[in-house]
C-alpha cells in the first residue's frame, strides 16, 4: 500500500498542497465547516436511533428497511433538525450550550411525531 515514490517527493507534494492551502486562506472556513458538519451529522444518528427504536426485532435488516422505506419524512426529520442545530448554533444555544445535542433532540421529536402521532407515517 506504500507509493513508490520517494519519501523526498511525497513530501515536496504534500508541501506544495499545503503551501496553497496557505495561500486561498482555507483555514479560515475550516473551523466554521466544522461547526456545520457537527451540527448536520447528529440529526443524521437521531433518524438511525428513532429507527432503531421502533423497529420491532431490532435487526440491522429490519432497522435499515424502516429507515429507507420513508426517506423523505425521514429527510424532512434531519433537515429540520439540522436548522434548528444551526440556529441554536447562532443563537449561542437555546436550552443547552452544545447545539448538536439540541438539533439531536429536536430531530428525534420531529420523528416520533410523524412516526407515531396522530397522522401516523407508515412505519
Amino acid at each position: 500500500m506504500l507509493p513508490k515514490r520517494p519519501v523526498w517527493q511525497l513530501g515536496l507534494f504534500g508541501a506544495a498542497i499545503a503551501l496553497i492551502a496557505a495561500w486561498f486562506r482555507v483555514s479560515q472556513h475550516f473551523v466554521p465547516f466544522l461547526e456545520i458538519l457537527g451540527v448536520a451529522a447528529s440529526p443524521i444518528a437521531a433518524v438511525w436511533c428513532c429507527g432503531y427504536f421502533l423497529a420491532q426485532d431490532r435487526a440491522a435488516d429490519d432497522v435499515t428497511r424502516l429507515t429507507s422505506r420513508n426517506k423523505e419524512l425521514n429527510t424532512l426529520a434531519w433537515f429540520l433538525g439540522a436548522v434548528a442545530g444551526y440556529a441554536s448554533q447562532s443563537q449561542g444555544g437555546f436550552l443547552l450550550p452544545a447545539p448538536a445535542i439540541e438539533g439531536y433532540l429536536v430531530t428525534v421529536v420531529i420523528w416520533f411525531a410523524i412516526f407515531k402521532g396522530p397522522w401516523k407515517a407508515a412505519a
